[in-house]
């Protein structure tokens, strides 16, 4: 499936930029929801107009919903900003409030613990598993049990745990984090080579115009922008600073902050390592 350029937008020249009919709509669409129209009723009042969804079809529930998310609208390095990033913080503070009214709950929450599949070995790199064994469940290294039940050379990672190690571990950190015992701070050292790479082909397609369809420019355009976004110096740092400071200290294990914040977990002999969604690796916490 080709990206495409997101609802509101369109190229000229080879940028990105905004359309002034499509934008009144986006527009309107935030405004209306937070000030107290549901996403049923939003939704209603557009096909009422005839207005056309981004797929040119009439607009659905999950349409305007995924429009209310998309955080593309506030700006990045390729896309202009068509929504205040305060518009857009409202909404989402709407939507959930209004999730939680409704005992919503997202069906990769309800099926299975929140850290479930980010849970690695720091010896052999295979993931580790929650096992249900005698009555207990705990998690061990999928290569040391495998290797334990088949009699042959195992992981040698003997390490298991229960569920409230890892719950623990993260309420420590994100206290840490909360008073300053750890910086917020991305690696320095970025690949760049994916970036430069895209850019220089981006330059070619620029000079070469006229061989290439409009859709290839978008193609290259959307790739450029997600990659500078995943380098972006700072960005993801402040996306973590926020969430901390939002919620404080802590006794509790609070899943929607472990969420928003944590890539994977590697197991090491000697403790826990969190890696960030910046990067950054926090070991032994």
């Amino acid at each position: 499936m080709r990206n495409k350029i997101v609802y509101g937008y369109g190229i000229e020249n080879g940028t990105i930029c905004i359309q002034s009919g499509q934008k009144e709509v986006i527009r309107k669409i935030f405004n209306d929801y937070i000030s107290g129209n549901s996403i049923r009723q939003i939704m209603q009042a557009l096909n009422a107009g005839g207005i056309l969804s981004p797929n040119g079809r009439a607009w659905s529930h999950k349409a305007v919903g995924k429009l209310l998310k998309d955080s593309r609208y506030i700006g990045d390095s390729l896309y202009p900003v068509m929504i205040p990033e305060e518009i857009f913080a409202q909404a989402q503070e709407k939507r959930q409030e209004t999730n939680k009214a409704l005992g919503r709950t997202p069906k990769t929450e309800r099926d299975k613990l929140p850290y479930d599949g980010m849970v690695f070995c720091g010896r052999c790199g295979r993931r580790f598993y929650r096992l249900h064994h005698r009555g207990k469940t705990y998690w061990e290294c999928g290569m040391h049990h495998q290797g334990k039940r088949a009699k042959e050379r195992a992981c040698s990672n003997s390490r298991h745990f229960v569920d409230t190690e890892i719950e623990k571990a993260f309420i420590r950190l994100q206290n840490r984090m909360f008073d300053g015992a750890v910086e917020i701070c991305q690696p320095i050292s970025r690949n760049t080579k994916r970036l430069e790479t895209l850019k220089a082909k981006y330059d070619e397609m620029l000079e070469n115009s006229g061989s290439y369809e409009e859709r290839s420019l978008a193609d290259i355009i959307f790739w450029i922008a997600a990659e500078e976004y995943a380098q972006s110096k700072g960005a993801e740092d402040k996306m973590i600073q926020r969430a901390i400071d939002e919620n404080g200290r802590t006794m509790d294990f609070q899943v929607d902050v472990f969420l928003k914040i944590v890539r994977k977990i590697t197991v090491m002999e000697e403790g826990l390592c969190f890696e960030l969604i910046n990067g950054q690796k926090i070991s032994n916490v």
